[in-house]
């Protein structure tokens, strides 16, 4: 179970994670990991928590940083634009 939450201050957002992950291979033990960052800073004023599949925000993260370095804008809206289609 992951935990993420966030709380509106005056100057701010803080945005609070656990840090566990749990590895799960076929075949294998399940692995366990407790030093996960779950927060990712994107922006001065822009960050993207995750729980769920490992391998999913692994490919998603990547490809979102380097499509904000290449465009100027960085609202919100246009965060929709850069998400990769997930197979």
């Amino acid at each position: 179970m992951t935990v993420i939450a966030a709380v509106s201050l005056f100057d701010g957002v803080m945005l609070l994670a656990d840090s566990r992950v749990t590895v799960k291979r076929a075949g294998h033990p399940a692995f366990h990991c407790d030093i996960a960052q779950k927060i990712l800073p994107l922006t001065n004023s822009m960050a993207l928590a995750f729980s769920g599949d490992v391998r999913a925000i692994a490919m998603f993260a990547p490809e979102l940083i380097c499509q904000m370095r290449r465009r100027r804008r960085l609202d919100t809206v246009s965060l929709l634009l850069w998400i990769p289609p997930i197979p």
